[in-house]
């Protein structure tokens, strides 16, 4: 698994061993970052249940200002804090050790945040609680737009309180949903499908 753009590009990245994570494919996070056309450059990162924290290193490699990683699993924030420092990336970001819903509840970031990345186990019961909460959390941008991977038999719900689906691409066996606040007044390319 590498990093395919920006300042970090061709960069190998490490992922915990065994079954618990899932990495993004190359792929699929190439597909992920061309749907989020040029939204990515000066964005805070949020990435949820970050494994090896591709995503959110991704997105600082293709100029995001800052990223938050939250991952309370051991071996998975060994090779995420590895591949923070071996991209250089420890001084645009701070990791968050621990279940992801009680550090959602207590996220207070001195930023406001443009663009979330959630990663869930799949077959998990976490996507309902995370996005409940990011439909009330009040350091989302007004612009903000969360990225939700899932097994692509998985039906994630149109909406959660006020966030609504507004885009999803299913692959051969995950899937993408992507939301946004329903008051928010930004438009995306792209964003009919």
């Amino acid at each position: 698994m590498r990093v395919i753009a920006g300042e970090c590009k061709g960069r190998v990245l490490v992922t915990a061993p065994g079954v618990q994570t899932r990495p993004t494919s190359d792929m699929l996070k190439g597909m992920i970052f061309n749907m989020l056309y040029n939204y990515v450059e000066g964005a805070v990162v949020l990435d949820l249940c970050a494994g090896s924290g591709a995503l959110g290193i991704e997105a600082l490699s293709r100029g995001g200002e800052y990223a938050f990683f939250i991952e309370a699993e051991g071996k998975a924030l060994a090779a995420l804090e590895s591949n923070l420092h071996k991209c250089r990336l420890q001084e645009r970001s701070e990791v968050l050790r621990g279940d992801v819903i009680w550090q959602l509840f207590r996220f207070a970031p001195k930023r406001v945040i443009d663009l979330v990345f959630c990663d869930p186990p799949y077959r998990s019961e976490l996507y309902t609680p995370i996005l409940d909460c990011l439909a009330q959390a009040p350091w989302l941008s007004e612009r903000a737009i969360i990225v939700v991977e899932h097994q692509s038999s998985e039906k994630l719900s149109e909406r959660y309180k006020q966030l609504y689906r507004y885009r999803s691409k299913l692959y051969s066996k995950s899937g993408l949903s992507f939301y946004r606040r329903e008051t928010s007044s930004s438009s995306i390319e792209g964003e009919s499908e």
